[in-house]
């Protein structure tokens, strides 16, 4: 089956990396379609150590600063009063898989402090019928995790 005909059920591991930093340290995050950008912001924010003062926007492929998407976590986004902006919990991978077409090898980006920006990218690593992420996320040693995704795997060095 196409993955277009199955956006609403199909979950995906999203490999999170650090631009430059990507040899050395890695998080492989287990999403179904039903987990919002707010929930997978609070598990990046983990393993990232990223604070709360300095924006971050998320986005399509490499775009960062340029998003499509502009979405922002829900702190930040109750502080800016421009509609061109979406809340994080508004936003859902499954909304983002239709829009995108998501598929293994795909990316999606985030930008962290717009000023001096860091980024951060994450590839589609692998793409999952709702039994298999059930199976994954009961198989796995959880890291960190939300009522819809989970820290499954990582490298530290």
């Amino acid at each position: 089956m196409e993955v277009e005909s199955r956006i609403d059920t199909t979950g995906y591991r999203l490999r999170w990396k650090q631009k430059g930093r990507a040899r050395e340290e890695w998080y492989d995050i287990v999403v179904r379609p039903e987990t919002t950008i707010a929930e997978l912001d609070r598990l990046v924010c983990r393993f990232s150590t990223l604070d709360d003062l300095h924006l971050r926007m998320y986005g399509l492929e490499d775009e960062y600063l340029d998003s499509s998407l502009n979405v922002l976590p829900d702190h930040q986004y109750e502080k800016i009063d421009d509609p061109s902006y979406t809340n994080a919990s508004d936003v859902s991978i499954g909304d983002i898989a239709e829009r995108a077409t998501l598929r293994e090898g795909d990316r999606l980006s985030m930008v962290y402090d717009f000023g001096t920006p860091s980024q951060y990218y994450c590839i589609v690593k692998d793409v999952y019928d709702p039994d298999e992420i059930d199976d994954l996320l009961a198989e796995s040693d959880t890291i960190a995790g939300t009522d819809t995704a989970a820290i499954i795997d990582e490298k530290r060095l």
